[in-house]
């Protein structure tokens, strides 16, 4: 879905009712000589690439153009996309197809790294049930499943992204893959279904087979998350505490994703990632105690000492509505 066009895809959200605020189309495919009529802050990225890269945020005109041009360059079709930057709630929902029946697996709540004004492509926590997952089930989950059916998919995994912006749900982006934060591990680990081996099945007889559609619950009992750690650019001397975080008995998955010796980009995005673990808790608290329990053991050092890790994750804003 990602290489579809930007037009393609505001004419599917619209139809069902779903787009981000940008309505009046004021903020697409405009020219440099427009740019002074946008309301800012916006956001600006490539149409067809992920992981954050290339996407900025921009207060004014000097920025926009700045950054439109570089998200232009490293869009595999030299397209770029501007976007209102909303303030809200980021969440995620995710469904699963079999036999042209959509179930509704799970809904995460999203918080982004404080390390950045306004950046929204590096994220603390991802984790579910969402805070609002009453309200999507009982608000734009009917109008989604219309949408699904609507671009005819028939077996695999949708994703959409999106903000909880007034109380009001707002949608920029979906996907038909597994996201980065490979959803499959919580929703095994709490209802038994597991759609990334259903799409193996799939893949290699046609059919998504395994598991029932039945088994889903999105109204998760306990808490379940993605906790994820990032580093400042420069190059990895030093990585502690890896494998006591590992034997934490709340810690269901714990990955490294640098090497010492490997070179950080000061990017903004996913690939500043240096620790991601699979974690879960009797509740949110428990969770969170997990989570500054991580920060304390984990760190990574440059060459010369120096802790190259953003600033620590604020729990308490787990607590917040």
């Amino acid at each position: 879905m990602r290489n579809i066009t930007e037009n393609q895809i505001e004419l599917i959200l619209i139809r069902h009712g779903q787009t981000v605020g940008n309505e009046e189309k004021r903020y697409i495919g405009r020219t440099d000589e427009s740019l002074s009529e946008i309301g800012y802050p916006v956001i600006v990225k490539p149409v067809d690439l992920c992981g954050g890269e290339g996407i900025r945020p921009c207060r004014n005109a000097e920025e926009l153009r700045e950054n439109y041009k570089n998200a232009a360059r490293l869009s595999l079709s030299h397209r770029a996309i501007v976007e209102q930057f909303i303030p809200g709630e980021e969440l995620t929902a995710v469904d699963t197809l079999k036999d042209g029946k959509i179930s509704l697996s799970a809904v995460k709540d999203k918080y982004m790294s404080e390390e950045h004004e306004l950046m929204t492509s590096q994220f603390d926590i991802c984790i579910a049930p969402s805070r609002w997952v009453s309200e999507y089930c009982s608000g734009p989950d009917r109008k989604i499943r219309e949408l699904i059916a609507d671009m005819g998919f028939h077996d695999g995994t949708i994703f959409f992204q999106g903000f909880f912006y007034k109380g009001e749900f707002l949608f920029h982006e979906a996907g038909c893959r597994m996201t980065g934060a490979e959803d499959f591990r919580m929703i095994s680990e709490m209802n038994g279904i597991n759609f990334y081996e259903m799409m193996l099945h799939l893949s290699l007889t046609g059919k998504m087979e395994g598991y029932l559609l039945e088994q889903d619950d999105p109204f998760f009992q306990y808490p379940l998350a993605k906790f994820t750690m990032y580093a400042h650019g420069g190059m990895v001397g030093e990585q502690t505490g890896f494998e006591q975080i590992r034997m934490l008995p709340n810690v269901l998955k714990a990955e490294l994703h640098k090497e010492e010796g490997t070179i950080i980009e000061e990017n903004s995005a996913l690939k500043q990632r240096v620790l991601s673990t699979y974690i879960k808790g009797r509740d949110l608290k428990d969770l969170s105690e997990t989570i500054k329990t991580i920060q304390v053991l984990f760190d990574v050092k440059d060459t010369n000492g120096r802790s190259m890790l953003f600033k620590k994750f604020n729990t308490e804003r787990l607590f917040s509505k």
